[in-house]
């Protein structure tokens, strides 16, 4: 069994408590469940994406480069995240491959969580709207709350 969460399983999500709290449920509801199965042969793991180009995201982005380029910004490769980088994470985690895997949350975001603890230190380069904003938050506020007037790019340097 692969569970989906997301990086705010591991991490909390400012501004965005009830999601916060859903995702952290798949990751405990998956750790739970890996140790009452584990017995029976069933493994049970979380895939835990991070800004991926589907549908919805597209949705949520609607055309607005600016926007595009904050999320995209949000991992180490400056892009979003095919949904094939993330299927081939839960073709592995149900495979006999990782048949020694269980009750474990795979992180799948380019190192995203990383560079957002990031964001809050000193000299990070980073707008003081996104120190204190989930990437989400950050996406919809930059455009209007940045103090520096930036309003185009995910940096304020």
């Amino acid at each position: 069994i692969v569970n989906t969460s997301s990086g705010a399983g591991v991490v909390a999500a400012p501004g965005l408590p009830h999601y916060t709290a859903a995702k952290h449920g798949v990751v405990g509801l998956t750790k739970a469940a890996a140790q009452e199965y584990a017995r029976q042969g069933i493994r049970v793991n979380a895939v835990l994406p991070g800004s991926t180009d589907t549908t919805m995201l597209q949705s949520f982005i609607a055309g607005d480069e600016g926007m595009a380029k904050i999320i995209a910004s949000s991992n180490i490769h400056g892009r979003l995240i095919e949904p094939d980088e993330i299927a081939s994470a839960v073709v592995w985690l149900a495979s006999p491959h990782a048949g020694m895997v269980n009750g474990q949350s795979l992180i799948v975001d380019g190192e995203a969580l990383g560079l957002n603890k990031r964001w809050g230190e000193r000299g990070s380069g980073r707008c003081p709207v996104a120190r204190r904003s989930s990437l989400v938050a950050l996406a919809r506020t930059h455009h209007t709350d940045c103090p520096r007037g930036n309003r185009d790019e995910p940096r304020c340097d």
